[in-house]
């Protein structure tokens, strides 16, 4: 599945499609939503890999409460696109060493392309934060209970999410073998997928913030939003 900061950059592309004017914490919400069953992984693996599988109660649930809007779009840009990109990323997965090689070089690749920057000058706590508010935390809680009848601890979010936090940061340090890094990220994953599906996967990202920006505008019938059109990224640096 694509890594951090490219569900990240797929969620803000969508909220800036749509000009939305988001304070701080809305834009965390934004990025926390982003991650999706992610941050529960580490913890929970099977009840995040049952949140991979079915989600769409998940998500109308989390449509039904429309001051969590920045959240709602921060989780279906997650599942979008997954959906689009872990197809590809999976057909090249021979062992989980690839796997994780794929997703970090598409990670630095999307943060070059999108926003011009080098993955090791960005800090993650500037988007995901270290805890969210307390009444949001209940309701995911609760939403998850009611559809896959398992109950969070008491604190499991901010616990959570340190530990999300803390497993990055060890990552990026190249103290374990989750993350990648490459000079030349580019390079590094056409030397695994190919020029072709390279490009292919470049292609799948931008139309999973299409499809997500289009599900919003079929959603809300244009009440919420004015529709946008959005024009063919580059997918070439």
């Amino acid at each position: 599945m694509p890594d951090v900061y490219a569900h990240i950059i797929c969620a803000d592309l969508v909220a800036k499609n749509f000009k939305l004017k988001l304070d701080d914490m809305e834009k965390k919400l934004l990025y926390f939503g982003s991650q999706g069953p992610d941050i529960i992984s580490f913890i929970y693996p099977d009840l995040s890999e049952k949140m991979h599988g079915y989600y769409e109660d998940f998500l109308k649930i989390m449509l039904s409460k429309s001051e969590f809007l920045p959240l709602y779009i921060g989780y279906l840009s997650h599942f979008n696109l997954d959906k689009m990109c872990h197809p590809i990323i999976e057909s090249y997965s021979d062992s989980m060493e690839d796997h994780l090689a794929i997703e970090a070089y598409l990670d630095q690749v999307i943060v070059k392309l999108y926003w011009d920057k080098d993955i090791k000058d960005l800090d993650l706590s500037h988007y995901i934060p270290y805890e969210i508010p307390s009444n949001i935390a209940s309701f995911i809680s609760q939403v998850i209970y009611d559809i896959y009848a398992f109950r969070l601890p008491l604190g499991f979010w901010e616990n959570a999410l340190r530990n999300y936090h803390e497993i990055y940061k060890e990552a990026s340090k190249g103290r374990s073998n989750l993350i990648k890094y490459s000079e030349n990220p580019l390079s590094s994953l056409e030397e695994i997928l190919g020029k072709k599906d390279t490009k292919c996967i470049l292609l799948s990202f931008r139309d999973a913030v299409k499809n997500t920006v289009y599900a919003l505008n079929s959603t809300f019938k244009l009440t919420l939003f004015k529709g946008v059109k959005i024009k063919d990224e580059k997918i070439e640096f």
